[in-house]
This record gives structure tokens, sequence and C-alpha cells, in this order.
């Protein structure tokens, strides 16, 4: 199992943005690649992503780990790049993101 850290509150590679939040991908031989949480924005997460030399379209999955902004803030700007992922979140972000009616929520329920 590999994990690349893409976004967080420090950086660990010279020339990568840090912020608020938290993304990462994770890579296991003769599996999907799954996108971990999309960090807070999506054009620092996609600049990493390509500093990395992450493809976008080479992700089949993300999971949310949960609807704070800071773990969610990234996925417009990544579905925008790549759309055709399947989504995976805990069972209590679905309930979460329900009651507030968010577009995350909608996304989920639409692409199980």
């Amino acid at each position: 199992m590999k994990l690349t850290i893409i976004y967080d509150n420090t950086v660990f590679k010279p020339g990568l943005q840090s912020n608020w939040g938290f993304s990462c991908l994770v890579e296991v031989e003769n599996c999907p690649k799954i996108l971990f949480d999309t960090g807070t924005d999506g054009d620092i997460l996609l600049s990493n992503m390509s500093k990395l030399n992450i493809d976008p379209l080479s992700i089949k999955e993300v999971f949310i780990s949960h609807a704070h902004f800071d773990h969610t803030g990234g996925l417009s700007a990544f579905l925008e790049v790549n759309s055709d992922v399947k989504s995976l979140c805990s069972c209590f972000i679905q309930r979460d993101l329900w009651c507030k009616g968010s577009n995350l929520c909608k996304w989920i329920l639409e692409n199980p």
C-alpha cells in the first residue's frame, strides 16, 4: 500500500502548497486508486496533484471521511476534472449531509 499526502497543513516536498485540510491518494496493487478526502481548496488540490504527477483521471474512487469543509472543499473542482468516479463514505456522513441538504450529499446519493 502506498499513501501520498496531497493536501495538508504542512508540506513534505518543496513546491507543494499547504493549507488547512487533508487529502491523500491511496494506492494498492491491483485495486482502483482512491482519493481520500479533498482538502479545503480545489485549486490547491489539483495543483498539488499535478506537482506530484497524479493524474486525476487515474482515480476511480473518492472516499469522504466526514462532512467538514477542510475534507470536502476540493470535491467540486476535482469532479470538474473527473466526474467518472465512485463515491465512498462512512454511513454517518450521508445522514449528516442529508439533513443539511448539501450538494455533496446530492452527489454521494447519485453516485453510489
